[in-house]
């Protein structure tokens, strides 16, 4: 049986993560298309340029902040915890901290670090 070959449409930080784990997967080739000139050009801006990659809350508190959209996220939350997100990052050699306030961000504070490691 051949590999897979897949295309991911949009660089940002879903589709650079899902490329990565499909790669680790086992895809013969992946294929990422992004219709901005810089891949991940959105992320440099979030968490006001430290990148703001997830919240360290229990995930039924979480949720509980989208409404109608919990049950939704639900799956999600509870399949691919924080600590797995602060692992994939901290595998790759980027450590993360958590502020007081739950915020997760690179030790760095600088976004083009995540984006860089995407």
């Amino acid at each position: 049986m051949s590999k897979p070959i897949l295309a991911i449409v949009g660089a940002g930080p879903a589709g650079l993560s899902a490329a990565i784990h499909a790669a680790q997967r086992g895809a013969a080739q992946v294929c990422v298309l992004e219709a901005n000139t810089v891949a991940g050009r959105k992320l440099l801006i979030t968490g006001g340029g430290r990148c703001n990659l997830t919240h360290d809350l229990d995930p039924r508190a979480f949720q509980k902040s989208f409404g109608d959209g919990a049950r939704f996220l639900s799956y999600a939350l509870h399949e691919y915890t924080v600590k797995d997100v602060i692992a994939f990052f901290e595998a790759r050699d980027l450590a993360m901290r958590t502020e007081p306030n739950g915020c997760v961000f690179p030790v760095t504070d600088r976004a083009s670090d995540v984006r860089d490691l995407l």
